[in-house]
Protein backbone atom coordinates (compact mmCIF):
# COMPACT_ATOMS: atom_id res chain seq x y z
CA UNK A 1 0.00 0.00 0.00
CA UNK A 2 2.84 2.37 0.85
CA UNK A 3 4.56 1.65 -2.46
CA UNK A 4 1.34 2.40 -4.34
CA UNK A 5 0.91 5.69 -2.50
CA UNK A 6 4.55 6.64 -3.14
CA UNK A 7 4.18 5.88 -6.85
CA UNK A 8 1.05 8.00 -7.08
CA UNK A 9 2.72 10.92 -5.31
CA UNK A 10 5.68 10.70 -7.68
CA UNK A 11 3.37 10.60 -10.68
CA UNK A 12 1.54 13.69 -9.48
CA UNK A 13 4.75 15.51 -8.67
CA UNK A 14 6.59 14.93 -11.94
CA UNK A 15 3.70 14.76 -14.39
CA UNK A 16 4.44 18.18 -15.83
CA UNK A 17 8.17 17.62 -16.23
CA UNK A 18 8.16 15.14 -19.12
CA UNK A 19 9.67 16.34 -22.39
CA UNK A 20 7.18 17.11 -25.16
CA UNK A 21 7.34 14.95 -28.29
CA UNK A 22 6.59 17.05 -31.38
CA UNK A 23 5.48 16.14 -34.90
CA UNK A 24 6.83 17.34 -38.23
CA UNK A 25 4.85 20.58 -37.88
CA UNK A 26 6.53 21.54 -34.61
CA UNK A 27 3.37 20.88 -32.60
CA UNK A 28 3.05 18.50 -29.66
CA UNK A 29 1.86 15.09 -30.81
CA UNK A 30 -1.79 14.30 -30.26
CA UNK A 31 -4.17 11.34 -30.22
CA UNK A 32 -7.02 13.49 -31.55
CA UNK A 33 -8.28 13.28 -35.14
CA UNK A 34 -9.23 16.43 -37.07
CA UNK A 35 -11.08 16.98 -40.34
CA UNK A 36 -11.13 20.40 -42.03
CA UNK A 37 -13.45 21.27 -44.91
CA UNK A 38 -12.20 22.80 -48.14
CA UNK A 39 -14.50 25.75 -47.45
CA UNK A 40 -12.40 26.67 -44.39
CA UNK A 41 -9.13 26.16 -46.27
CA UNK A 42 -10.33 28.46 -49.06
CA UNK A 43 -11.61 31.11 -46.67
CA UNK A 44 -10.45 30.67 -43.05
CA UNK A 45 -12.69 32.11 -40.36
CA UNK A 46 -11.12 32.97 -37.03
CA UNK A 47 -13.82 34.78 -34.98
CA UNK A 48 -15.45 32.08 -32.84
CA UNK A 49 -17.46 31.43 -29.71
CA UNK A 50 -17.24 28.17 -27.78
CA UNK A 51 -20.45 26.92 -26.16
CA UNK A 52 -20.40 24.90 -22.92
CA UNK A 53 -19.77 21.27 -23.81
CA UNK A 54 -22.70 18.88 -23.54
CA UNK A 55 -22.09 15.97 -21.22
CA UNK A 56 -22.67 12.47 -22.53
CA UNK A 57 -22.93 9.81 -19.85
CA UNK A 58 -23.90 12.19 -17.07
CA UNK A 59 -26.13 15.21 -16.56
CA UNK A 60 -25.24 18.85 -17.08
CA UNK A 61 -22.79 20.78 -19.22
CA UNK A 62 -19.05 21.40 -18.95
CA UNK A 63 -18.21 25.10 -19.12
CA UNK A 64 -14.73 24.47 -17.75
CA UNK A 65 -13.86 22.25 -20.72
CA UNK A 66 -15.11 24.93 -23.12
CA UNK A 67 -13.00 27.54 -21.34
CA UNK A 68 -9.91 25.31 -21.51
CA UNK A 69 -10.36 24.69 -25.23
CA UNK A 70 -10.94 28.42 -25.81
CA UNK A 71 -7.60 29.24 -24.19
CA UNK A 72 -5.75 26.75 -26.40
CA UNK A 73 -7.51 28.01 -29.56
CA UNK A 74 -6.57 31.60 -28.78
CA UNK A 75 -2.98 30.46 -28.59
CA UNK A 76 -3.04 29.46 -32.26
CA UNK A 77 -4.77 32.60 -33.54
CA UNK A 78 -8.52 32.15 -33.13
CA UNK A 79 -10.33 35.21 -31.75
CA UNK A 80 -12.67 33.89 -29.08
CA UNK A 81 -15.68 35.83 -27.82
CA UNK A 82 -16.09 35.69 -24.05
CA UNK A 83 -18.66 33.22 -22.80
CA UNK A 84 -20.50 35.91 -20.79
CA UNK A 85 -21.13 37.81 -24.03
CA UNK A 86 -22.39 34.64 -25.69
CA UNK A 87 -24.64 33.88 -22.72
CA UNK A 88 -26.19 37.35 -23.03
CA UNK A 89 -26.92 36.75 -26.72
CA UNK A 90 -28.53 33.36 -26.08
CA UNK A 91 -30.55 34.83 -23.20
CA UNK A 92 -31.85 37.65 -25.41
CA UNK A 93 -32.81 35.16 -28.12
CA UNK A 94 -34.34 32.86 -25.47
CA UNK A 95 -32.12 29.98 -26.58
CA UNK A 96 -30.73 27.18 -24.44
CA UNK A 97 -26.94 26.97 -24.81
CA UNK A 98 -27.10 23.20 -24.34
CA UNK A 99 -30.16 22.59 -26.52
CA UNK A 100 -30.88 22.19 -30.21
CA UNK A 101 -30.64 25.27 -32.41
CA UNK A 102 -32.17 25.88 -35.83
CA UNK A 103 -30.31 27.26 -38.85
CA UNK A 104 -32.02 30.65 -38.51
CA UNK A 105 -31.28 30.80 -34.78
CA UNK A 106 -27.66 29.83 -35.45
CA UNK A 107 -27.30 32.67 -37.94
CA UNK A 108 -28.96 35.20 -35.66
CA UNK A 109 -26.86 34.19 -32.66
CA UNK A 110 -23.70 34.45 -34.75
CA UNK A 111 -24.62 37.91 -36.00
CA UNK A 112 -25.42 39.22 -32.53
CA UNK A 113 -22.24 37.74 -31.02
CA UNK A 114 -20.15 38.99 -33.94
CA UNK A 115 -18.66 35.57 -34.73
CA UNK A 116 -18.17 33.47 -37.85
CA UNK A 117 -18.21 30.08 -36.16
CA UNK A 118 -19.90 28.55 -33.14
CA UNK A 119 -18.08 25.64 -31.54
CA UNK A 120 -20.31 22.86 -30.22
CA UNK A 121 -18.64 20.26 -28.03
CA UNK A 122 -19.42 16.99 -26.31
CA UNK A 123 -17.65 15.56 -23.27
CA UNK A 124 -18.10 11.79 -22.96
CA UNK A 125 -18.07 10.27 -19.48
CA UNK A 126 -17.95 6.69 -18.26
CA UNK A 127 -19.63 5.74 -14.99
CA UNK A 128 -17.38 3.87 -12.58
CA UNK A 129 -19.38 1.92 -9.94
CA UNK A 130 -18.57 2.26 -6.24
CA UNK A 131 -15.20 0.79 -5.28
CA UNK A 132 -12.13 1.55 -3.18
CA UNK A 133 -9.30 3.42 -4.87
CA UNK A 134 -6.26 5.56 -4.12
CA UNK A 135 -6.90 9.31 -4.31
CA UNK A 136 -5.03 12.53 -3.48
CA UNK A 137 -5.95 13.93 -0.06
CA UNK A 138 -7.33 17.46 -0.06
CA UNK A 139 -6.60 19.84 2.81
CA UNK A 140 -10.02 20.67 4.29
CA UNK A 141 -8.92 24.21 5.16
CA UNK A 142 -7.15 25.26 1.95
CA UNK A 143 -9.03 23.05 -0.51
CA UNK A 144 -5.68 22.17 -2.11
CA UNK A 145 -3.77 18.93 -2.58
CA UNK A 146 -2.07 18.03 0.69
CA UNK A 147 0.84 16.11 -0.82
CA UNK A 148 -0.53 12.80 0.44
CA UNK A 149 -2.73 10.02 -0.92
CA UNK A 150 -5.08 7.62 0.78
CA UNK A 151 -7.91 5.18 0.23
CA UNK A 152 -11.29 6.50 -0.84
CA UNK A 153 -14.54 4.70 -1.55
CA UNK A 154 -17.22 5.82 -3.94
CA UNK A 155 -18.60 5.91 -7.46
CA UNK A 156 -17.70 8.57 -9.98
CA UNK A 157 -17.70 9.55 -13.64
CA UNK A 158 -14.45 9.62 -15.58
CA UNK A 159 -13.91 11.69 -18.72
CA UNK A 160 -12.96 9.42 -21.62
CA UNK A 161 -13.38 11.58 -24.73
CA UNK A 162 -14.22 14.97 -26.24
CA UNK A 163 -15.51 16.19 -29.59
CA UNK A 164 -15.52 19.75 -30.98
CA UNK A 165 -17.43 20.85 -34.08
CA UNK A 166 -16.85 24.32 -35.61
CA UNK A 167 -20.09 25.32 -37.34
CA UNK A 168 -20.37 28.16 -39.87
CA UNK A 169 -23.17 30.45 -38.64
CA UNK A 170 -24.04 31.45 -42.22
CA UNK A 171 -24.25 28.04 -43.88
CA UNK A 172 -24.65 25.68 -40.94
CA UNK A 173 -21.78 23.61 -42.37
CA UNK A 174 -19.29 21.93 -40.06
CA UNK A 175 -15.96 23.42 -41.13
CA UNK A 176 -13.76 21.72 -38.53
CA UNK A 177 -14.50 18.49 -36.70
CA UNK A 178 -12.02 17.22 -34.12
CA UNK A 179 -12.32 14.41 -31.59
CA UNK A 180 -10.19 12.51 -29.11
CA UNK A 181 -11.44 9.18 -27.80
CA UNK A 182 -8.08 7.78 -26.71
CA UNK A 183 -5.96 8.62 -23.70
CA UNK A 184 -4.58 12.09 -24.54
CA UNK A 185 -0.85 12.46 -25.14
CA UNK A 186 -0.95 15.88 -23.49
CA UNK A 187 -2.40 16.87 -20.12
CA UNK A 188 -6.01 16.95 -21.39
CA UNK A 189 -8.36 15.94 -24.19
CA UNK A 190 -8.89 19.64 -24.98
CA UNK A 191 -5.18 20.23 -25.50
CA UNK A 192 -4.90 17.14 -27.71
CA UNK A 193 -7.78 18.48 -29.81
CA UNK A 194 -6.17 21.93 -30.07
CA UNK A 195 -2.80 20.40 -31.03
CA UNK A 196 -4.49 18.25 -33.67
CA UNK A 197 -6.34 21.24 -35.15
CA UNK A 198 -3.15 23.30 -35.24
CA UNK A 199 -1.21 20.48 -36.95
CA UNK A 200 -3.96 19.96 -39.52
CA UNK A 201 -4.17 23.67 -40.36
CA UNK A 202 -0.39 23.84 -40.77
CA UNK A 203 -0.44 20.79 -43.05
CA UNK A 204 -3.08 22.50 -45.20
CA UNK A 205 -1.11 25.75 -45.40
CA UNK A 206 -3.63 27.73 -43.36
CA UNK A 207 -1.23 28.30 -40.43
CA UNK A 208 2.53 28.64 -40.24
CA UNK A 209 4.72 26.35 -38.17
CA UNK A 210 5.29 27.75 -34.68
CA UNK A 211 8.64 29.42 -34.05
CA UNK A 212 11.04 27.31 -31.97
Amino acid sequence: MKSMAKALVLAIGVGGCASVSRNEYGVAKSNAVTEVSQAFVAKPKWKIAVLPFKNSGKNGTASDIADTLSTHLMGMGFRVVERTQLEAVFSELKLNMSGAISASELKRAGEMAGVDLLVFGTASYEYVPEHTYMAPKINSYTGKYSGQVGEATGAYHTLDGETAKFVDVESGEILINSFCNEKPRSKSFSLDIANSIQSKLISLGVLKKPAR
